[in-house]
Formats: structure tokens, C-alpha cells, sequence
């Protein structure tokens, strides 16, 4: 079946269209859903992305669950709007071993972010939401963008460097 079909299909459930009403209304009430089961929970993502054209946020229980709906988003053709807010840790916040691929993952995420108009459906978890994350001003400030063409000397490099608590080896 053609994911377009199957999201229509749906997106006529009388539930969704309370659902949709309700999230309409003023911001302050809060909505619990409970039942969803298996891939309900990407399918109703998908098409509130749709209808809401805003931004949301997909805070799931672990890494595991997060990592299963963002796939299936993008297996529905949302890949262009789906950010995955990884924890900078391989296995745990606890065991304090940040992984180097995730850093850059989660680095990536928060510069489209903040970079970006567009609406996006953001997935987390509970342990990459308590890590602390820079002001953008900092962000900003302590940035040094390159490009190509851009003539910049060693020495002001090494500086830069060292100034951030880097090391020659």
C-alpha cells in the first residue's frame, strides 16, 4: 500500500479529527494519549506534521523507542522535516563516555534548529533532553566558521584552539 493512501486512511478516523480540534484549541491544556500501539504513533506524527505545520517534539520513553519512530518517519518520505536529538553518551549519561558520533549528531540537530524556519517533528528521549545545551549566543560567539577560499593563518587557528582547552599531539 502507498504510504499517501495509508496516512489518508487515517487521517478520516474520527478520533484523529478530536484530536486535531483539541490541539487547535488555546496552548494550555494538556492531552494524554494512551492505547497507541505498534506504528500508530509514527502514523499519527506523520500526518499532524501535516495538518499542524509546526514544529513538535516526540519525547519517547529510550533511545530505542526514539530511534523506531524516527525510522519509520522516514520511511513514510518525512525524512527532510525529522530531527533524532541524540544523547551525547554511547549507552547511558551515567557511564559519562560521550560518543563523538552522537556530539556531532546532536550538534547538527541543534544548528538546524536554530538555523532553520521550517516546521520540523523533533525525536528525543528523556536522557538526551537533560543534557545541558549552549545559548545559541554562545553558540555563536564561540563558533569559527571557515570557508573555502578563506585565507586564515596557522597561528590564529592554533590560538583559537588553545584558547578551547585543545592540545597538540
Amino acid at each position: 500500500m502507498n504510504p499517501v493512501h495509508f496516512l489518508k486512511y487515517f487521517k478520516g478516523q474520527k478520533q484523529f479529527a478530536r484530536l486535531t480540534k483539541k490541539l487547535a484549541a488555546p496552548p494550555g491544556e494538556k492531552i494524554h494519549l494512551k492505547g497507541l500501539i505498534g506504528s500508530s504513533k509514527t502514523i499519527l506524527a506523520a500526518n499532524l506534521s501535516e495538518i499542524l505545520q509546526n514544529s513538535m517534539l516526540f519525547l519517547l520513553a529510550d533511545r530505542e523507542e526514539a530511534a523506531y519512530l524516527y525510522d519509520d518517519l522516514n520511511n513514510l518520505g518525512l525524512g527532510q522535516s525529522v530531527i533524532f536529538f541524540p544523547s551525547s553518551y554511547k549507552r547511558s549519561i551515567q557511564y559519562d563516555q560521550p560518543d563523538q558520533e552522537f556530539i556531532v549528531q546532536r550538534t547538527e540537530a541543534l544548528n538546524t534548529i536554530q538555523n532553520s524556519e521550517n516546521p520540523y517533528l523533533i525525536i528525543t528521549f528523556p536522557e538526551a533532553i537533560v543534557e545541558k545545551v549552549i545559548s545559541p549566543e554562545n553558540f555563536k560567539k564561540n563558533t569559527l566558521q571557515i570557508n573555502a577560499g578563506d585565507k586564515i593563518s596557522i597561528r590564529f587557528i592554533n590560538e583559537f584552539l588553545f584558547e578551547y582547552g585543545f592540545e597538540r599531539v
